[in-house]
């Protein structure tokens, strides 16, 4: 075990660039993470943890589309194969981004309880002992999330003890042996560690790279969204709001900006962008349909803020909430309203529904130019709140899993297309292309049951 820790930070002195981490660790009899403040050092690691492994999501779904001439000079054959779900992605290769980060975060997060079963905090330790415990249950309980939504199939309730999920990983022991869970003991495992993490957790994080009981609940919001359980995913929201509903007015901000939303902006609670190894190819010349640039009415000032009018005619997105050119994945009040008002209306609780969802998007329109929606069918809210995750949401990392629950209900099923060169892709509601195949290293290795392509 020493030795195993030993090397895990050496890696982690290999990626640090605080001194004072480089200093203190040299020596290897100094590198067992026994200490809360080696715990807390581990924990900090915000390079690794930051990262949500959701480029396969970001590149298969339907927020864009790209030109011939970008498709041929992706710099991987993974990104091509992807962007058109084809069958063999990898071709061969093993080292998978999405899932290698994925299980470095889960298995980081293993050593650091491990190390905390062996103490027995004091009462003044007892504060710091609880976030770094909750703060790592929150990092592996997001990191499972992240691969289910890639490597196993859409939650169906009465299906779910029987299919396959995900390998669980609860011991930093790497020859534990390994198998793959059923999806019911997979999404049980998320909702442990979550829940766990918001009784741990304190409101307010010391950073927004931080682990905190709102940022918890947004990743329980979401979990409990994608298994279609609409009471628990609205009590989430509620909690999450009670304790911050700060929304920017949109108004405010500088359309003349390069990239209006600045990195840490008011709403965002929880900062992590999508793994990026993938994405180099893509992500500067992604283009949106018209359909969904046209769908934003006048006054809306997502149409401006959102979008880019590029010198050929074509829609570019800047609307990052990173200030930059990066995919956000993180957890933010805008979308905890949303989902909000979809389980108040899915529940039953139309015109709460509808008032959540007016609260959000009077924030999003030229001051005094929004309507407030009210009086609807249950169906045309439904529609309605629908539309405006779709339009609020785009490259958050959120569509692949909004398509694989939506196209459980034949009303909002969409069949994907893509055309290339000529040719024209598709993907169909249910298809067994939306749960990426295992890395084949580790079936091999393990034995475990492949996904079905």
């Amino acid at each position: 075990m020493k030795k195993l820790i030993s090397t895990l930070f050496i890696i982690f002195i290999f990626f640090s660039c605080q001194d004072d981490w480089l200093e203190e660790k040299r020596s290897l009899s100094l590198v067992v993470p026994s200490t809360l403040k080696d715990m807390r050092l581990l924990l900090n690691n915000s390079f690794l943890f930051t990262n949500d492994g959701l480029s396969f999501c970001d590149i298969s779904a339907d927020d864009y589309y790209i030109t011939d001439e970008v498709f041929a000079a992706a710099p991987t054959a993974i990104q091509r194969n992807l962007y058109l779900w084809e069958k063999d992605i990898y071709q061969g290769r093993t080292d998978i981004e999405d899932w290698n980060t994925a299980y470095e975060q889960i298995f980081t997060a293993n050593v650091i309880l491990d190390g905390l079963a062996r103490i027995n905090p004091s009462e003044s330790q007892q504060n710091e002992y609880n976030s770094i415990k909750g703060g790592a249950l929150f990092f592996r309980g997001k990191a499972m999330f992240c691969l289910a939504q890639e490597f196993a199939g859409a939650y169906i309730p009465e299906k779910a003890n029987s299919q396959p999920g995900i390998p669980i990983r609860l011991s930093p022991d790497i020859d534990a042996p390994v198998s793959r869970s059923t999806l019911q003991q997979t999404y049980d495992q998320i909702v442990s560690d979550l829940s766990i993490a918001t009784d741990l957790l304190g409101d307010i994080p010391e950073s927004k790279t931080d682990a905190s009981k709102p940022a918890a609940l947004g990743w329980l919001a979401r979990s409990f969204l994608s298994m279609g359980n609409y009471d628990k995913a609205l009590e989430c929201t509620e909690r999450y709001l009670d304790i911050t509903n700060l929304l920017m007015d949109y108004n405010d901000l500088d359309q003349e900006r390069r990239y209006p939303f600045s990195l840490f902006n008011d709403e965002v609670i929880s900062h992590s962008v999508v793994t990026s190894i993938y994405q180099i190819g893509f992500r500067p010349r992604a283009l949106v349909k018209e359909q969904i640039f046209e769908s934003y009415k006048e006054g809306d000032l997502r149409k401006d803020l959102f979008f880019i009018i590029n010198e050929d005619g074509t829609v570019g997105f800047r609307g990052h909430y990173t200030g930059q050119n990066r995919y956000f994945t993180g957890i933010a009040t805008d979308e905890m309203y949303l989902i909000k008002s979809e389980c108040q209306i899915r529940t039953g609780n139309v015109q709460d529904g509808l008032k959540s969802l007016n609260t959000l998007l009077k924030t999003r329109y030229v001051t005094g130019q929004y309507e407030n929606k009210e009086n609807l069918s249950q169906k045309e809210a439904l529609d309605f709140v629908l539309r405006e995750r779709r339009k609020e949401l785009l490259f958050r990392g959120l569509r692949w899993m909004d398509l694989r629950r939506l196209n459980l209900d034949p009303e909002y099923a969409v069949t994907l297309t893509r055309e290339i060169e000529g040719m024209i892709y598709k993907l169909e509601p249910g298809d067994k292309r939306y749960v990426f195949p295992i890395p084949e290293n580790v079936i091999a290795s393990s034995g475990m049951e492949q996904n079905p392509r």
